[in-house]
């Protein structure tokens, strides 16, 4: 799953609890079933600043093509559908993601292109030598990741 569809599921995940919880009055808490009184308690215990922060983010979602909502939300099923250790390796990826600068997502998707310009075989062995990567010291890991890049013709 790329890094953006992820975001925009947090987008919709974000945006579900902002609908089941835009505005009930006293008279409707009663109609709520117990999912939307769990949104509505988290609406409650969030600052205003993430509760505009949240109304920002669904109106993002809302202006989406119908096609990418609706893609998005299967996405977001088969989020849901994980196991939660799954769910929270991703969660972790998407915020280190995030936390990258521009510069470096670019970087990341360089390289990513290369690699998906690279043969099944070539992809095989390289996959192969990360996971061998991971074995050696951070001094060694070094050494042999440059002899990669050059195996692989894989700029810096």
């Amino acid at each position: 799953m790329s890094y953006r569809v992820l975001f925009l599921i947090v987008l919709l995940v974000l945006g579900s609890i902002a609908t089941a919880v835009a505005g009930p009055q006293t008279s409707q808490v009663g109609q709520l079933n117990e999912q939307q009184l769990a949104a509505l308690q988290r609406w409650q215990e969030m600052t205003p600043e993430q509760r505009e922060s949240l109304r920002e983010r669904f109106h993002q979602f809302q202006s989406l093509p119908q096609d990418q909502q609706q893609r998005i939300r299967d996405r977001l099923k088969a989020f849901r559908s994980l196991p939660l250790e799954d769910q929270q390796r991703l969660k972790k990826r998407f915020e280190r993601w995030q936390a990258l600068t521009p510069e470096q997502k670019q970087k990341l998707r360089n390289a990513r292109q290369r690699f998906q310009q690279l043969s099944p075989q070539q992809k095989r062995e390289l996959r192969q030598e990360l996971n061998q990567l991971r074995q050696l010291s951070p001094q060694e890991r070094s050494q042999r990741r440059q002899e990669l890049r050059q195996k692989f013709h894989l700029r810096r």
